[in-house]
């Protein structure tokens, strides 16, 4: 009778296979952003905002960074299904591409974030 041979991820120690799931999940994470920059430049969302077609290139951005970042999305009760007001605490930044992820938005900040570094002008 023949051994089973365990796989190779499975005869890593444990903080080894921990590195190497860090180490994915943020190259998947920096591939996502670097094509959100991307899709945003080709758009045209960076020089000319608020363009009928912004939305879908928001929510597929979006729906990019849960992927990498492993988060699972559900909806619970019905989505609006004409023009609403999401307003949302920010329990994490998360919240940003879960909702982005779910529907077609603009999203506004506060005003204070035009002096942010990267992400204000």
């Amino acid at each position: 009778m023949s051994e089973v041979q365990p796989s190779f991820a499975a005869t890593l120690p444990t903080q080894t296979r921990r590195q190497i799931r860090r180490i994915l999940r943020s190259s998947g994470l920096l591939v996502a952003v670097g094509q959100g920059f991307y899709a945003a430049g080709v758009s045209g969302a960076l020089t000319k905002p608020n363009q009928p077609h912004h939305p879908r290139v928001v929510s597929d951005v979006c729906k990019r960074l849960c992927r990498a970042l492993a988060v699972e999305v559900k909806i619970h009760g019905e989505m609006p299904t004409e023009h609403a007001l999401w307003v949302s605490n920010h329990v994490s930044w998360v919240d940003i591409p879960v909702i982005g992820s779910v529907a077609p938005v603009f999203f506004l900040s506060k005003a204070d974030v035009a002096s942010w570094p990267v992400i204000g002008r």
